[in-house]
């Protein structure tokens, strides 16, 4: 994002309400904002946010593999009270 304020993508005038409080960010300072992070950032994040879910998934899978789905009803056991102590 630093390229943005380097390039003079983002100036000063795209920002108001400097001071103790902070500032804001103006339309056209949020569209190339936006439009910067889907080129530089979003590729990155979707990969790292894709492979974390795969990770769960798996994660997940082997849980349920491990233990009975019927013991993952509702009703079936209660919740923190399975005779092996694993409230999944």
């Amino acid at each position: 994002m630093q390229r943005l304020f380097a390039d003079a993508t983002l100036r000063p005038e795209d920002f108001s309400g400097r001071g103790e409080a902070g500032c804001t960010m103006g339309k056209s300072g949020r569209r190339a904002f936006y439009r910067g992070f889907a080129e530089a950032c979003a590729p990155a994040l979707r990969e790292t946010l894709d492979i974390a879910t795969r990770d769960l998934a798996a994660g997940l899978i082997e849980r349920l593999a491990r233990h009975p789905a019927a013991g993952l009803l509702p009703g079936a056991t209660e919740l923190g009270h399975r005779p092996d102590g694993d409230p999944f």
